[in-house]
């Protein structure tokens, strides 16, 4: 994430999941270990840090639509998001077992999302 922290007159709304999700996207491609934001590699502790920040938003009041969005695409747009089983295990499957990758992929489809929707 940037060093630089953002005032809130630069903000017209909360800092959401793919906001943050693009921020770590930003910094693990110019090296940052993975294990700094979610505390290993691991797949499982991402979707767990997710699932927090979702909570975080939502008992301060805030929804995040964009999120729900997302989850949609993934699902009847990308197809990666199966019932059952949910993303963690399709992506780990797909990825051989490299969480590293796992997470990457995640987060290239979180950008491909944010690229076609806010343009």
């Amino acid at each position: 994430m940037s060093a630089r922290n953002s005032t809130p007159s630069e903000r017209d709304r909360p800092v959401f999941v793919l906001d943050v999700l693009m921020g770590i996207r930003e910094e693990a491609r110019r090296g940052r270990p993975f294990w700094l934001f979610f505390g290993a590699e691991n797949a499982e502790n991402m979707w767990s840090y997710i699932a927090g920040y979702l909570h975080c938003c939502y008992r301060n009041g805030f929804t995040d639509e964009e999120w729900g969005r997302f989850v949609d695409w993934l699902a009847d747009v990308k197809h990666e998001f199966p019932e059952g089983g949910g993303w963690v295990k399709k992506f780990l499957d797909d990825c051989g077992g490299d969480h590293g990758k796992v997470i990457m992929k995640f987060l290239d489809l979180a950008a491909e999302f944010v690229a076609t929707q806010r343009g």
